[in-house]
């Protein structure tokens, strides 16, 4: 059974190598570094310190005390580590992805339906397919906080996102064009 907290362990590990690529911090930073990112999640103690000392034991992390305490530095053996682990990586995006559908059918959320449906688009790491993911990331990210601008804004945005949606629709037919003859 696929479970938000088996999620989140599966992300801790690399959230951690990836939060120490930036630079080394203690351990309760990085919890308060995760919590900062996600805006909800903050890794207990009981399961982000034995994780530490498990990535110090395989030579992922190693410990650089200074006048701030206990630092935790990555290695280049678990920089090496996080960017090949596609594998890891897979594994967690199908899980998210299964949760999602299940989630979807269970609760009769069309709109995360759809969202499962382009989730198979997502993937690859080039460059250029990052800048776009990251873009509809941000447009997203707009209309899903709609209600945190005042009324003004909030028509404003929508009008935007409307007259975009209108102009996409149009090219749309050749999208569908353009996958229908991938499929084949």
């Amino acid at each position: 059974m696929i479970t938000i907290r088996g999620i989140r362990r599966g992300f801790l590990k690399f959230y951690v190598l990836k939060l120490l690529q930036d630079a080394n911090m203690t351990g309760y930073g990085i919890m308060k570094a995760i919590k900062e990112e996600t805006g909800f999640w903050e890794p207990s103690t009981g399961s982000l310190y034995p994780l530490l000392e498990s990535l110090e034991d395989e030579g992922m992390i190693e410990c650089a005390s200074d006048s701030n305490g206990k630092q935790w530095q990555i290695t280049p053996r678990g920089e090496r580590s996080f960017q090949e682990s596609d594998e890891a990586k897979e594994e967690l995006f199908q899980g998210m992805k299964r949760s999602l559908f299940v989630f979807a059918n269970v609760f009769g959320e069309e709109g995360m339906k759809e969202l499962f449906k382009e989730l198979s688009h997502w993937r690859g790491n080039d460059v250029k397919h990052i800048e776009k993911k990251k873009r509809y990331m941000k447009i997203g990210r707009v209309a899903m906080h709609l209600e945190d601008y005042d009324k003004r804004t909030r028509e404003e945005v929508v009008s935007i996102l409307d007259n975009t949606l209108a102009e996409l629709n149009e090219l749309n037919v050749e999208v569908d064009d353009h996958e229908q003859d991938h499929q084949c």
